[in-house]
């Protein structure tokens, strides 16, 4: 009954499926918000962004360990 009702208006749909009559049997699909684009824009974005951001740290780290441990290597040691 809820899928003939959604197949003639489509304003009864409910938020997570969208119902089609299809040769007599109802056919569900998932309904994009947005012409489904948001989550496929997104995500290269944010797992660039994640790259990005951690060769940057590990960078840092890096250039600091080095630069610390050369000045430690000058630092005469206390036990002599």
């Amino acid at each position: 009954m809820q899928a003939a009702r959604a197949a003639r208006d489509p304003s009864a749909l409910s938020v997570d499926a969208r119902s089609t009559m299809c040769r007599g049997r109802v056919k569900r699909t998932a309904i994009t918000l947005n012409g489904g684009g948001g989550m496929d824009q997104l995500i290269p974005v944010v797992g660039t962004t994640a790259l990005l951001a951690s060769a940057m740290v590990g960078g840092i780290f890096f250039a600091s360990s080095s630069f610390v441990m050369k000045a430690l290597a000058r630092v005469p040691s206390l036990g002599q």
